[in-house]
């Protein structure tokens, strides 16, 4: 069972309703409690606004989607629960980072990581013990993707032509030739 941490679309709070990997949409608002704190967030595909209501007050950050390092998934265990995995939208800033769901289900966690990550276009990232980053996946599928090999304009052989182009020759600059004077050569009887 996964526990949602945000409203759904008409805004009602969904913090004990089972949640699956279809509500992982952009645009999102939701509202979550951290440490005396309310925080009010809305997700878009281009950046995160951030209110926080507190016993200091309120604060509010506008955070490009781009400074976020991922969707990250971390493990706790409970001697009396067992494991509680936690979904966070990462930032280099802890204060920055968005919870997003919790719970204690691997498949629905993971499939609610997955669709996290392809809604908000952000690498996926396990985080250990200690909070750094211990492994980042850029799967698709059974793949893994890595960076694109470079393609052939910085290559070496950018200059050289092809066995094709090497049989045509390369025409004179300047005027075309004119021959004049000449018997024209047609076949007309």
């Amino acid at each position: 069972m996964i526990q949602a941490l945000h409203e759904t679309q008409a805004g009602a709070l969904d913090a004990a309703v089972e949640h699956h990997a279809g509500a992982c949409k952009v645009p999102a608002k939701f509202t979550v409690t951290v440490d005396d704190a309310t925080l009010n967030v809305h997700l878009d595909r281009d950046r995160a606004l951030i209110r926080r209501v507190g016993p200091e007050g309120t604060d509010t950050a506008v955070v490009p989607m781009a400074a976020y390092r991922g969707v990250a998934v971390s493990a706790h265990h409970d001697a009396a629960a067992g494991p509680t995995f936690r979904l966070t939208l990462c930032h280099p800033d802890p204060s920055l980072s968005v919870p997003l769901a919790s719970g204690t289900c691997t498949t629905e966690i993971g499939a609610a990581w997955r669709a996290w990550g392809q809604a908000l276009e952000r690498p996926l990232l396990v985080l250990d013990q200690t909070g750094g980053v211990s492994a980042r996946l850029d799967q698709l599928g059974a793949v893994f993707a890595e960076k694109p090999s470079p393609r052939r304009k910085g290559s070496a052989l950018v200059g050289r032509r092809s066995r094709f182009a090497r049989r045509r020759t390369a025409g004179t600059p300047g005027a075309p030739r004119v021959y004049r004077e000449e018997r024209e050569i047609i076949a007309r009887n």
